[in-house]
Formats: C-alpha cells, sequence, structure tokens
C-alpha cells in the first residue's frame, strides 16, 4: 500500500513546490510534464531490470495527476496567487509515512520475497550426461563446432551437442546439465568450462563413446569470480530472514532468482510464469 501511495504523492508535492515558487502561473504544463515523467520512469525500470511491472503505479500517478489538474483549475479561477508553502506540508507529511515499511523481519515469511536457490551440493553434483533428444534448449549462448559436431551452452544450465554432419537437419546427441555454465572451450582432447565460481574439465572421448560416468569430470572450486546478487539486486530490502542470513553467509549456494511475494518470478535475471511458486530449483 506504501508504493502506491508514494506513487500518488509525487507529483502533488513537486505541483506544490512549483506553486510556492510561481504562485500567479498556470501550472498545467508542470502537471502535464511531471505526468509523462513519472509514468516513463516507471515503465523505464521495469523494462531495464528485472522489476515486474505495476499498474496499480501507473493508476497512482495518473490519480494525482487529475488531482492536481483540478487543483490548478480552482486555484486559478479563484485567483488564488500567494504562496502555497502549506500545500507542501500537507503533502510532505504522508510521504514520509509512505517512504517507511514495516522491516521483513517483522512480517510473516509470506509477505517477504524469497530467494530461489541453487545449493552448492546442487551445482557440485557429479555430471550425468543425458543421451538422445531429452531437453529443450532454454537460453541459448556460445556456440562451439567441430567437423560434424556442433555445441551449444544453454545458459546458467549446461550445453547441448548437436550431430551436424547433415546442415539442414542436425540431430541432438546428448545434454551435458551443468549448473552455472555460460562458457565452454576445448583443447581436441578436453572441454573446459566454468561452473559459477568452478572450472570444471571433461573428457571429449567418453563423451562421444558414452562410456562417462558420473564422477569423470575433474573441478577446480572457488578459482573464478561470480557476483553473488547479480539475480536479486531489486529484492534485498525485502526478503525473508532466512534467506538474508544465507546471503550474508554465503555457503549455502548461489542465488539465481526470487520468487516475490505478490507472485512474479524471476529466474536468472528473466520474469518466468510459476504456478507453485517455488523457492528452490532441482
Amino acid at each position: 500500500m506504501s508504493d502506491y501511495l508514494l506513487s500518488f504523492l509525487i507529483i502533488p508535492l513537486l505541483y506544490s513546490f512549483f506553486v510556492a515558487i510561481r504562485p500567479s502561473r498556470n501550472h498545467r504544463l508542470t502537471i502535464t510534464a511531471l505526468t509523462l515523467i513519472c509514468t516513463l520512469s516507471e515503465c523505464s525500470q521495469s523494462a531495464m531490470s528485472s522489476m515486474t511491472f505495476d499498474p496499480g503505479d501507473v493508476l497512482a500517478i495518473l490519480l494525482s495527476s487529475g488531482v492536481c489538474f483540478f487543483a490548478d483549475s480552482y486555484r486559478t479561477k479563484a485567483r488564488i496567487e500567494e504562496p502555497s508553502l502549506k500545500l507542501i506540508l500537507i503533502f510532505a507529511i504522508p510521504l514520509q509515512y509512505a517512504c517507511q515499511d514495516e522491516p521483513c523481519y517483522e512480517k510473516e515469511p509470506s509477505e517477504c520475497d524469497a530467494i530461489i536457490w541453487l545449493t552448492w551440493e546442487q551445482i557440485r553434483a557429479d555430471i550425468t550426461p543425458e543421451y538422445g533428444d531429452t531437453q529443450q534448449l532454454e537460453r541459448p549462448g556460445k556456440l562451439l563446432s567441430a567437423p560434424g559436431e556442433l555445441l551449444v551452452v544453454d545458459r546458467y544450465k549446461g550445453f547441448h551437442v548437436f550431430d551436424t554432419s547433415d546442415p539442414l537437419n542436425p540431430m541432438r546427441l546428448a545434454y551435458i546439465p551443468l549448473p552455472g555454465v555460460t562458457d565452454v572451450t576445448t583443447d581436441g582432447a578436453y572441454l573446459y568450462a566454468n561452473a559459477f565460481t568452478d572450472v570444471v574439465t571433461l573428457p571429449i572421448d567418453s563423451l562421444r563413446d558414452r562410456s562417462f560416468v558420473p564422477g569423470d569430470e575433474r573441478r577446480i572450486k572457488d578459482t573464478l569470480t561470480f557476483p553473488s546478487r547479480q539475480f536479486i539486486a531489486n529484492t534485498l530490502l525485502w526478503l525473508n530472514p532466512e534467506d538474508l542470513n544465507r546471503l550474508l553467509d554465503g555457503n549455502y549456494g548461489v542465488p539465481v532468482g526470487f520468487h516475490k511475494y505478490l507472485g512474479q518470478q524471476t529466474l536468472y535475471g528473466e520474469v518466468v510464469e510459476t504456478e507453485d511458486g517455488g523457492q528452490e530449483i532441482e
């Protein structure tokens, strides 16, 4: 509720400030400009970050501009020209309330945002290749080609290997799950890939002849840097206490998204649909 109140009060407060400075002027153009700026700012925040667009904020902005148009029309007809500093106080007092919010540790857990975690156990589990056309490519990333073969990174999930002996009809040969991968390279005998903070090495021959068994990979832990808050920057103030403690401790895992208490969910920086609102992914 306080978010909508804040959106509602911004334009009246700024309008009151302009009236106090230039009381003799008609400020309809000022109100229009403030309305456009606030509306575009609300839309741009949603487009440029993982925040979800909330039409309630835009509605609050439009309602407040309507109030200001009415007030300006009345002020002009009544020829009220003295500085309206009292208006600033009228809107500033509830604005102070709107800028305050009850901290999440004083709320019910269901009223706070929750992090979607990949635990270190999940990230560093033994790799089990899935042979055949078993998985869909969701987040295409880097490509690595060889004669008759193509490797496509599925960002943060794993990578897919295709048979390209028929370029017009590539066939998926295998899917290699590797949480955190975004880049991969090879020296001809081994594949080298990142996995969040780890470097993972996989033997190519055993992957090709399907003799690879879980544990054949080699992992060098904590070699790379990865910003732990990359996917949750916009939710830190509203985290439930348990997730906040896990985040500060740093030993639980990697936060890959968040589930907002209003129902929106992001994963790897992208808004996704969810039915169960789960807080961890397998």
